[in-house]
């Protein structure tokens, strides 16, 4: 364990950890005091959380992360749930407890995993803050998301349908780049999209879509294997942190360029099977969001190219 401030007493807990490093971040407009006995851990979790400032009205979350100097990497954790409890468990030095109701949980790690700034920012902040954050306030949607005057348009599909490169190439045509993969609906403001838009995952293989990517490096994901992680500043991308959601459109090629509307049934169960399973509260807040949010309308969207795509969405 880290040597306490008074190690003259037996601390086998480690209750005498001193956390002297602390700061305030936003993810996603939300509240988040982070403190940890590591300075790495304030600044790999501030380039994780960019945003500016609080702009929601919610109750702060507590995230504490205490850092062991020993021990080598852990395996990638399991996450487990029950009710409001979040165990997120790798091995003896990587694990971590949290309450989802009241946003508040502690999580231990070494050092060797935090010098490792992507894969400890993946593992440990992002997977667990996104994971309190949808509990308490959001329900994700398993999409990417284009917005052009404020208005946003989901675009929706199974994983290797195009999303993350149709955003991309949108953002190239008067939209502006709000998320690759996941969005985020308030749950108090069911129009509301939230989006992570600082940073892309990209597949290698999407160079011949998108020439800008041709000379990033891969990197390895613990989840995804390898990956581009380029910034939006990288590709010049013009961006939005949220958006009022306009419509939803499920990705689908075809010789012709067209939107065919469909039922909110038929949207609810194209949506439901990417819905993450929660405890009953949350899955039925959740339902209520989803159902809200395809009353604004949705659509097939069948098209061949971006410009068509692009010309057929501002129809919307």
């Amino acid at each position: 364990m880290p040597t306490p401030a008074n190690s003259d007493r037996w601390d086998p807990l480690g209750f005498g950890v001193e956390l002297d490093y602390r700061t305030t971040l936003h993810p996603l407009g939300f509240p988040l005091e982070l403190a940890s006995n590591d300075r790495r851990v304030i600044e790999i979790a501030a380039a994780a959380f960019p945003w500016s400032s609080t702009v929601h009205d919610a109750p702060l979350t507590n995230l504490k992360i205490i850092v062991d100097e020993t021990g080598a990497p852990g395996p990638p954790p399991s996450f487990r749930a029950h009710g409001e409890h979040l165990s997120v468990a790798a091995d003896g030095r990587h694990h971590g407890a949290f309450r989802l109701d009241q946003g508040s949980g502690a999580c231990w790690v070494s050092a060797t995993t935090v010098a490792d700034a992507r894969r400890f920012r993946r593992l440990y902040l992002e997977s667990v803050v996104y994971q309190w954050l949808s509990h308490r306030f959001l329900t994700p949607v398993h999409a990417a998301c284009v917005e052009r005057d404020g208005r946003g348009v989901l675009l929706c599909g199974a994983s290797g349908s195009g999303k993350s490169v149709l955003a991309l190439q949108l953002a190239r045509r008067d939209w502006r780049f709000v998320s690759d993969d996941v969005s985020y609906l308030l749950r108090s403001h069911p129009t509301t999209l939230l989006g992570r838009p600082h940073r892309l995952r990209l597949k290698p293989g999407v160079e011949d879509l998108l020439p800008e990517t041709r000379d990033l490096v891969a990197i390895e994901d613990p989840y995804d294997g390898p990956v581009y992680e380029p910034t939006p500043l990288q590709l010049d991308l013009p961006t939005s942190e949220n958006c009022r959601l306009a419509a939803l459109v499920f990705l689908e090629r075809g010789e012709a360029s067209d939107l065919v509307p469909i039922t909110h049934a038929e949207a609810l169960e194209r949506l439901l099977p990417d819905l993450p399973l929660a405890d009953p509260a949350t899955a039925r807040a959740q339902l209520a969001t989803l159902e809200a949010a395809v009353a604004s309308g949705a659509h097939r969207l069948l098209y061949q190219t971006a410009d068509d795509a692009s010309a057929t969405l501002a129809a919307l």
